[in-house]
C-alpha cells in the first residue's frame, strides 16, 4: 500500500528520485509527473484535497538567487496550503535544476563523463548541471539513463548526501512514520 507521493515535472526526474532515495522509503511511495510546473502543482493540491496522502512536489528553481527560489517556494507553499487542511506537504526546490544532486560527488561526475575537470569547468557545471552533462554526454533525452545506468551503490551513497535528498528523505520518513497514512 503507498502511503505518499512525490510530484515532478518530469518522468526523468523522478526517475532520479527513485534511484536516488532508500528503497524503504520508495515502497510507500507513488512517483507522478505532470509536465508544466503549474500542472504539478495543480495535481499536487489535487492529491491533497483526494487523498489525504502526504505529498512532495520537487520543482526545478531555474536560478541560485536565494530570494528568487524563497518567493517562488513560499507562493507555491500559499496555494497547497488550503488543499492539505492537516495533511502535511512539502515543497521541495531543486537548485537550479534536480540535475544538480549529480554534481554533489566530483569524482562521480568525472568518472561517468569520463574526464577530469578543471576548477573552472567544474563552477560552469555546478551552475548550470543540465546543459554541463548535455555537453559532455550528449543528447538530452538519453542523459538521466546514462547516468542512472552506471551508478555504483557507492555513487548513490555519495549522491544521497545531497541536501534536496537528505530534506526529502528526512520528511518522507516522518510523514510516515508518525501515521500520516490512512
Amino acid at each position: 500500500m503507498k502511503h505518499a507521493y512525490i510530484v515532478t515535472t518530469e518522468p526523468s526526474e523522478a526517475e532520479i528520485l527513485k534511484k536516488l532515495l532508500p528503497k524503504e522509503i520508495t515502497k510507500n511511495v507513488v512517483f507522478e509527473s505532470r509536465g508544466e510546473s503549474s500542472a504539478a502543482r495543480t495535481f499536487a493540491g489535487s492529491l491533497l484535497a483526494a487523498k489525504r496522502l502526504p505529498v512532495v512536489l520537487v520543482i526545478d528553481t531555474a536560478t541560485r538567487d536565494k530570494m528568487v527560489v524563497n518567493e517562488k517556494l513560499d507562493m507555491v507553499r500559499y496555494l497547497l496550503r488550503p488543499y492539505a487542511s492537516g495533511v502535511p506537504f512539502k515543497v521541495l526546490p531543486a537548485i537550479p535544476e534536480i540535475e544538480a544532486v549529480f554534481f554533489e560527488d566530483r569524482n562521480f561526475i568525472e568518472r561517468i563523463t569520463g574526464r577530469k575537470f578543471s576548477d573552472l569547468e567544474w563552477k560552469f557545471a555546478k551552475l548550470s548541471p543540465k546543459e554541463a552533462l548535455t555537453t559532455f554526454l550528449g543528447a538530452p533525452e538519453q542523459l538521466h539513463k546514462k547516468i542512472l545506468s552506471r551508478m555504483t551503490k557507492e555513487d548513490i551513497h555519495a549522491l544521497q548526501q545531497h541536501s534536496l535528498i537528505v530534506e526529502l528523505s528526512e520528511f518522507l520518513e516522518s510523514a510516515l512514520a508518525n501515521g500520516a497514512t490512512r
